[in-house]
């Protein structure tokens, strides 16, 4: 009887010990680590969760829930079963529960409560609350692009500047500035700034402005700063600088013409003078001309003869020697190459045609042309009249000064044969007779 009396007493001495260590939580869930802390927003997270054991005795049938709600998405079962958990199985040797969260991308900067439940067995459920941090990364606003316009002087163009938000959050109130203080450039209007009201997380925009270039602006590339400033979603604001080239660059422009020619009728030889005048405000650099032959000339001197620099309203002038066909009357092309730089140093090539008319033999004696034709036939023969009019000159004063008549005589017979046709007269009137 003693006996069965001790065992009762120990009995319900264990019972008591045993209701004392149940007094508290039986379990805890803490949150021990949230990676990436803080998170972006449109980004994912886990988050590292650990259950302890708060008594001395196993507890069985142990499941955690997580409860999300905006701005978070649960990435995979939000209910899990851990089982049992062995009497004090707390601290380094507790439990951990993961789960992946998504975040939204719309999420506000700052602390967002989650929700965590648990409970054993068919317990009422405990319910806890953590927060997780959101902050956006830097945003970060660039410049893509800008566009390639070749603005003239004097002219006005469309020029857009294409900005990406690189961020994965919002950006606001974009101010866009071109600073153009160091160029000859103008904004078409009262501002150089232009206003984006907001750019989404990846997207892009474009500030288009019109500027006009000024009448005296030289071709050449331009650097041109353009000022970012903007607010990120949280309202905090942003600078950045960049820079972009913009080209005012003016084509340049020139005209042919035939300047002077002899040569007027088909198979004749003669020089022919091509003047090439810049017509345009930029200048052309490194000019050379190249006359091509073609079927109805020959080019008989160089071809090619360099211009060099032409300024605005300047002109120089090529000369080339040429022989042309047998060809019919009328306008023949002659094909010049012109090779030369522009301002911007860039080569240009390209094979312009100018006219010369040719005339036929009586058009060209009724236009006053023929005396122009070099007819080397008639030079000879002139060259030989005159040869043989100053051999006889010569031979008259010979015979005059071997003739008798008195002296006075040959003084005067000599003046006169100095005139040419006074040899003649003293040929048939006063020579020597034999």
């Amino acid at each position: 009887m003693k006996l069965f009396a001790i065992a009762v007493f120990a009995a319900l001495m264990l019972a008591a010990a045993a209701s004392a260590e149940v007094k508290g939580p039986q379990i805890d869930v803490k949150l021990i680590n949230q990676n990436p802390d803080p998170v972006e927003p449109g980004d994912d997270v886990e988050l590292r969760f650990r259950v302890d054991n708060n008594i001395s005795a196993t507890v069985d049938d142990v499941e955690v829930e997580l409860l999300a709600e905006y701005p978070f998405t649960i990435l995979g079962p939000a209910l899990k079963n851990i089982g049992s958990l062995d009497a004090s199985q707390k601290g380094a040797s507790a439990f951990v529960v993961k789960y992946r969260v998504f975040v939204e991308s719309s999420a506000d900067e700052g602390e967002h409560p989650l929700y965590v439940r648990y409970r054993i067995g068919n317990a009422a459920w405990s319910k806890t609350a953590f927060d997780v941090s959101v902050e956006p990364a830097d945003a970060i606003l660039g410049v893509v692009s800008a566009d390639d316009i070749n603005i003239s002087s004097g002219s006005v163009a469309d020029f857009g500047v294409t900005l990406k938000n690189y961020g994965k959050s919002l950006v606001k109130d974009v101010r866009v500035k071109l600073d153009l203080g160091s160029t000859p450039l103008f904004p078409l209007g009262n501002s150089n700034e232009v206003v984006i009201e907001s750019i989404a997380a990846g997207a892009s925009e474009t500030a288009a402005f019109k500027l006009v270039a000024a009448h005296d602006a030289a071709s050449s590339y331009y650097k041109t700063g353009v000022q970012l400033h903007y607010l990120d979603d949280s309202g905090k604001s942003h600078l950045r600088n960049a820079s972009i080239g913009i080209v005012v660059y003016d084509k340049p422009v020139y005209s042919l013409a035939v300047k002077e020619s002899d040569v007027n009728t088909p198979d004749s030889n003669g020089e022919v003078v091509i003047s090439v005048s810049n017509t345009g405000p930029a200048e052309i650099r490194f000019m050379e001309a190249e006359l091509l032959s073609t079927a109805d000339y020959r080019v008989l001197s160089a071809p090619k003869v360099y211009l060099g620099n032409l300024e605005a309203d300047d002109f120089e002038t090529a000369e080339f020697s040429i022989r042309t066909a047998k060809v019919r009357p009328g306008n023949i092309d002659l094909r010049v190459k012109l090779t030369h730089k522009d301002s911007l140093n860039r080569e240009i090539v390209n094979t312009e045609v100018v006219q010369l008319p040719i005339y036929s033999g009586r058009d060209a004696a009724r236009f006053g042309l023929a005396a122009k034709q070099r007819n080397y036939l008639v030079v000879f023969a002139m060259l030989g009249v005159q040869v043989i009019a100053a051999v006889f000159v010569l031979f008259m004063l010979i015979d005059c000064q071997k003739n008798s008549m008195p002296k006075y005589k040959k003084t005067l017979w000599t003046v006169v044969i100095l005139t040419g046709i006074g040899a003649v007269l003293y040929y048939f009137l006063a020579r020597r007779k034999k």
